[in-house]
């Protein structure tokens, strides 16, 4: 019995259908824009191909469902953001809910993502900004 990964597998054998496609004779460019297939073999890797796609987008459209950008900033109160009412207690407490009220307590606010829930990282997270990444280059990856 075999331990591979089924889903590691059927993305290897989306590569393989995608990388017959640009094999020489595969495909063709149609001047009418776009790519056509120059013979039957061909037509039917372009086919198969482009099968994968709604698959391929739900994937991708399910993980971003998951990774989405908190409504509601995160509040992060560091050394010195206290005012001398709300210095931390010689056990290294803090009341947050009172320094949160408080006018003259400092803090930073940023956005993190829903699912990771790691308030130490701000948005966009690393699963969404390797999609983006990778769909729009890296000059998309900032989340907007």
């Amino acid at each position: 019995m075999s331990n591979a990964d089924p889903l590691a597998a059927e993305l290897a054998a989306i590569e393989r259908r995608h990388a017959k496609i640009k094999q020489p004779g595969g495909l063709r460019w149609d001047f009418d824009g776009g790519y056509a297939a120059n013979d039957a073999e061909g037509v039917g890797r372009l086919l198969a191909s482009t099968d994968d796609v709604p698959r391929l987008l739900a994937a991708v459209e399910a993980v971003l469902a998951l990774h989405v950008k908190q409504e509601e900033p995160v509040r992060s109160y560091g050394p010195g953001d206290s005012c001398p009412q709300h210095l931390m207690t010689a056990l290294g407490r803090r009341n947050y809910a009172t320094m949160h009220k408080c006018p003259d307590c400092r803090y930073t606010e940023y956005f993190v993502c829903e699912y990771c829930d790691r308030s130490n990282d701000t948005w966009p997270c690393p699963t969404y900004a390797a999609i983006s990444s990778a769909l729009l280059g890296e000059a998309g990856t900032d989340g907007h």
